[in-house]
């Protein structure tokens, strides 16, 4: 295998092969030389070879690389005794780029991602990307953790920066999570999971940020595995009960709704709150399953309940924000009350504010369709999370729930006493129920009955029951009509 020139000065490679050709006195002798041009050859090798370690859209190491260059650099730091840092990057919101504006507009994101963690990164430093919006760093050449904050900072402010797709001007951000060698590991698969971690961490944080890995974030991510695997056998195995709590009228004292709560009992775990395991649902989509289960089940009882004779007034069903935005939402609904025989005008379901934030005007479409249904509407929580007056008026929504927090200081802090009032003013203005939630004494109810607030939940009426400990609670029924044969 040699370089030969053509004849306009082209080098190129070739396989030459020479042969010896003499007749039998050996008085004549000749060579003959075969040679073939394998420059397509070599160009096909040099292109799988590329593929075999470059991501083809970024043009960056790929997995396999970048991760023979971190053990490489490694073995560098061993052998110096000196520190590294391994980066775990991740774009926000990455799925709501791909979904909004295209495929083409995600690689284009993707590709200019890559521009700008190469252009503000040290020669040293290397940059992979693993797939997807994942990106991983190996910075050699650092003195202490200092050094690896300045480098964070400057990336982060760097991929904070607008970035034109479609025409459009658009500004996104990323999530850091850094891990140390050598405190936080020896290897390269614990390094990159360490700072895998803490970007779950930076993202849990509130995104557009960096977080370096602590044991407790490994200890954490393994509770969640756990977790999970758990919650999807609790669905299999008939571990998820629903309890009710009575809504009272202040005035006649009377129960005028229930609103359904999911709880797990673990056989060894016992009662798992669900502030434990219901953001963990809706970080990995089982809320979806879990709340077409809730709603099946609350729909079915009260339905029960009503062919029984006892009035409950309305069913309170909470939806996450995942739920109600999937497209076949309203398809469950219709589908639910059909075969539960629950008449749509007794249930309510219960949002967050969070829930109306974004894609407004397709929400608001969804919650008209339901609202012609007869469905009713209660946000959540009110005043806890971005209140929007404008969304309050656009939207069909029936009650506001005054978040616990108000109530629960309602008589020792001025500043939840003006919220308290506020919102109760502000929903009987716009001509909507208040319910106030979390009240546990006499003299919260007072205080919200005051201010105008004529409903009220909480444990001063009732903690959270089984359906059999609710009929209780509920109007006995009327007697049935005597036998005509006595």
């Amino acid at each position: 295998e040699i370089w030969n020139k053509r004849k306009d000065g082209d080098v190129y490679p070739q396989i030459l092969t020479i042969t010896r050709v003499s007749n039998a006195d050996e008085d004549e002798v000749r060579f003959i030389a075969i040679f073939t041009d394998i420059s397509q050859i070599k160009k096909t090798e040099a292109e799988l070879q590329n593929l075999a370690h470059y991501d083809p859209l970024t043009q960056l190491p790929n997995r396999y690389l970048i991760n023979e260059l971190l053990e490489q650099a490694l073995r560098r730091a061993q052998r110096r005794g000196r520190p590294l840092a391994v980066a775990f990057i991740d774009i926000d919101y990455f799925k709501n780029v791909n979904d909004s504006l295209g495929h083409l507009a995600g690689d284009q994101l993707l590709r200019t991602t890559a521009q700008r963690l190469n252009d503000t990164l040290r020669d040293t430093d290397n940059i992979g990307r693993l797939g997807g919006d994942e990106f991983l760093l190996v910075l050699e050449d650092i003195q202490s953790a200092n050094d690896v904050t300045t480098i964070a900072e400057k990336l982060i402010s760097v991929l904070r920066l607008p970035v034109e797709l479609n025409g459009t001007p658009i500004s996104v951000s990323a999530s850091m999570g850094i891990s140390l060698f050598p405190e936080d590991g020896s290897t390269a698969e614990a390094l990159m999971s360490n700072a895998d971690a803490a970007m779950y961490s930076a993202k849990e944080q509130g995104r557009d940020t960096f977080r370096f890995y602590s044991e407790r974030l490994t200890e954490k991510a393994f509770q969640q595995v756990l977790l999970d695997s758990a919650l999807r056998e609790a669905q299999r195995k008939d571990q998820l009960q629903l309890v009710y709590q009575p809504q009272i009228d202040f005035d006649t004292r009377e129960i005028i709704g229930l609103e359904a709560l999911i709880r797990w009992q673990h056989p060894t775990l016992g009662a798992v709150p669900p502030a434990n395991f219901i953001p963990h649902a809706e970080r990995t989509g089982l809320i979806r399953t879990i709340g077409k289960w809730v709603l099946r089940n609350a729909l079915s009882q009260g339905a029960k309940w009503l062919r029984e004779g006892r009035d409950f007034g309305v069913l309170g069903v909470n939806v996450s924000a995942q739920q109600f935005r999937d497209e076949e939402f309203l398809m469950l609904v219709r589908q639910e009350l059909a075969q539960s025989g629950l008449p749509p005008e007794r249930l309510e379901l219960e949002l967050t504010e969070s829930v109306l934030i974004e894609d407004t005007d397709e929400l608001i479409e969804k919650m008209k369709s339901l609202g012609a249904l007869g469905v009713r509407f209660a946000i959540d929580d009110f005043g806890t999370g971005y209140s929007s007056l404008s969304y309050l008026k656009r939207m069909p929504i029936d009650r506001l729930k005054l978040d616990r927090t108000f109530v629960e200081d309602i008589n020792s802090e001025e500043a939840a006493r003006t919220i308290a009032a506020a919102v109760i003013a502000l929903g009987n203005a716009m001509d909507m129920q208040i319910v106030a939630e979390g009240i546990e004494e006499v003299a919260q109810e007072t205080a919200v009955h005051e201010m105008g607030c004529t409903q009220g939940q909480g444990f001063y009426y009732s903690m959270p029951l089984p359906p059999e400990r609710v009929i209780a609670l509920l109007p006995n029924p009327p007697p049935l009509p005597e036998s005509r044969y006595g």
